[in-house]
C-alpha cells in the first residue's frame, strides 16, 4: 500500500466508512488486487487512470463495472452500505492500483503520459491537491525512466566494472611421507621368514638367504610389490591434492572469464544506447528543422494546421526511441509554434478543433489512417482517442464523442499544446501495447 489511499480517504470524497478498519482493509486489499491485474496487464493502465481522475465517470463504465467486482471479492456486503455506485471509492482503488503499479518505470510512464493532459480538462474535487501531488511523483519516475533509456551515459559507470577478484586461498600441498616403520617390516619380509624381533608381515620369504637361489626368486617378487605399493601411494597422494588445486584455478578461472563477457556485453550495449541517444537527438533536430513528413513525404506547410499537428506528433513519435525525455515533446511544440497562424497565443475549442480535423480528413492517405491503434468500443476516452475516434468515424456526432473524455466542447487549447497532448498520449499507447 501507499500513502496515497490514505490521503485520498482523508479528503472526505469518499462517505459511510467511519473508523472501521476492516472496511479499509477490504479496500486496501481491493486495491492491491487491481494493481496486480494491471502489473500484468498494462495496456489496462490508460483506462483505468483514465476513470479514475473522473468524478463524473459513468457507472456503467467497464473499468468502474471491473473495479466494483473486485471490490465486491473483498466486501461482501459494500453494496449494502452503498444503495448507488459508489463512484468516488472505486475511484480511490482505481488511483491506489495505479500507483502501486507505476513502482515500474514504464507503468509510472504510461500513467503520467496519459494523464498529464487528461487532468486540465475535469473538474476534480476535495481530491484534487492530491492528485496534482500524484501526477508530480509519476513524472519524477517518468522522466527518470526516459533518461535511463534515452541517455545511457546517466548510468553509474562502476556497472561496467569486472570488480575485484582475488585468488582463492589454495592449502599448501601436504608432502606425502613414507611410512617408514611399515616399510621396513615390508623389507624384512621379504628378505626372510621373519626379523630380528621374530615379527611376522603379510606373506613372508620363506627362505633364509643361505638357500641363495630360492631365496632369490622369493626376494624378487616380493620387494618389486612393496616398492610399486608405495610408489603408487605416493603418487595417488600428490595426485589428489593437485587435482584439488587444478578444480579452484579452474572455478576462479570460470567465473573470471563470466565477468569479463558480462562487462564486455555491457560495454557493447552501452556503446549501442549511446549511439542510439545520440541518433534520436540528431534525428529529432533534423526533423524539427527540415518541417518535413516522411510518412506523407511532405512539407507541414502545405497542410491544413490541424491536419499538420496530429501527423507532426505521430510523425516525431517515429523518430524517437521510447520513452522520451521530456524535452522531446517540448520540442513538438516549439516546432508546430513555427507553423503559420499555429501559435501559442491562437486558441480553439475542442469541438471546432475536431470539426476541422474532419473537414481536412482527406488529406490523410488511408494507409496512414490505418497504423493507428484502435479504441475500446465502450469507455472513457483520452484526447489522443478522441482525434483517433473522430478521424476514424467523419460522420459521428462530435459533441457525443467529446463527452467520452469527460471535457467540455468549449474547452479550448493552442495546437502546440494540442501537439504535445497528441505526443504524449500516443507514447503511452505504444508503451502499453496493443490490446487497450
Amino acid at each position: 500500500m501507499t500513502d496515497l489511499l490514505t490521503d485520498l480517504l482523508k479528503t472526505g470524497i469518499v462517505a459511510n466508512l467511519g473508523d472501521h478498519d476492516d472496511r479499509f482493509n477490504k479496500i486496501e486489499r481491493a486495491a492491491e488486487i487491481f494493481a496486480q491485474q494491471l502489473h500484468a496487464q498494462p495496456s489496462m493502465l490508460i483506462r483505468a487512470v483514465l476513470v479514475g481522475l473522473d468524478p463524473n465517470i459513468s457507472a456503467n463504465d467497464p473499468i468502474i463495472l471491473q473495479t466494483e467486482k473486485v471490490l465486491i471479492n473483498e466486501w461482501k456486503l459494500m453494496r449494502g452500505l452503498y444503495e448507488a455506485m459508489p463512484i468516488n471509492l472505486l475511484r480511490v482503488i482505481l488511483l491506489e492500483a495505479c500507483n502501486q503499479a507505476a513502482e515500474d518505470g514504464d507503468n509510472a510512464a504510461i500513467l503520467w503520459l496519459t494523464a498529464a493532459d487528461a487532468l486540465p480538462m475535469l473538474s476534480l474535487g476535495k481530491e484534487e491537491a492530491v492528485i496534482h501531488q500524484l501526477l508530480i511523483g509519476w513524472a519524477k519516475k517518468s522522466e527518470a525512466n526516459a533518461i535511463f533509456h534515452f541517455d545511457s551515459s546517466a548510468k553509474e559507470t562502476d556497472e561496467a566494472l569486472i570488480g575485484e577478484f582475488e585468488l582463492p586461498e589454495i592449502a599448501e600441498i601436504e608432502q606425502p611421507k613414507v611410512d617408514r616403520s611399515g616399510l621396513l617390516l615390508n623389507i624384512e619380509m621379504a628378505v626372510g621368514p621373519h626379523n630380528a624381533q621374530s615379527q611376522t608381515g603379510n606373506n613372508p620369504n620363506p627362505h633364509w638367504t643361505n638357500s641363495a637361489q630360492q631365496w632369490s626368486y622369493q626376494f624378487a617378487p616380493r620387494m618389486q610389490e612393496l616398492l610399486a605399493d608405495e610408489l603408487d601411494t605416493l603418487a595417488a597422494s600428490l595426485c589428489e591434492s593437485q587435482a584439488e588445486t587444478v578444480q579452484q584455478i579452474q572455478e576462479y578461472l570460470t567465473t573470471l572469464a563470466s565477468a569479463v563477457n558480462e562487462a564486455m556485453l555491457f560495454q557493447q550495449n552501452r556503446i549501442l544506447e549511446t549511439q542510439q541517444s545520440e541518433q534520436t537527438r540528431l534525428n529529432a533536430l533534423w526533423w524539427s528543422e527540415a518541417l518535413y513528413s516522411s510518412s506523407l513525404t511532405r512539407s507541414y506547410r502545405e497542410l491544413p494546421q490541424t491536419i499538420a499537428t496530429v501527423v507532426m506528433a505521430m510523425d516525431l513519435l517515429n523518430e524517437v526511441t521510447k520513452p522520451t525525455p521530456a524535452s522531446v515533446g517540448y520540442l513538438l511544440a516549439e516546432s508546430v509554434n513555427r507553423l503559420p497562424e499555429a501559435g501559442f497565443d491562437r486558441k480553439l475549442s475542442l469541438e471546432d478543433l475536431l470539426t476541422a480535423l474532419v473537414k481536412d480528413r482527406a488529406q490523410l492517405p488511408k494507409v496512414w489512417l490505418e497504423t493507428l491503434t484502435p479504441l475500446p468500443e465502450t469507455g472513457r476516452l483520452s484526447l489522443r482517442d478522441l482525434v483517433v475516434f473522430v478521424l476514424a468515424n467523419p460522420t459521428t456526432d462530435i459533441s457525443a464523442a467529446i463527452k467520452r473524455t469527460g471535457a467540455s466542447g468549449e474547452y479550448e487549447l493552442s495546437l502546440p499544446k494540442f501537439a504535445h497532448a497528441l505526443f504524449r498520449q500516443e507514447q503511452a499507447v505504444q508503451l502499453a501495447g496493443s490490446g487497450q
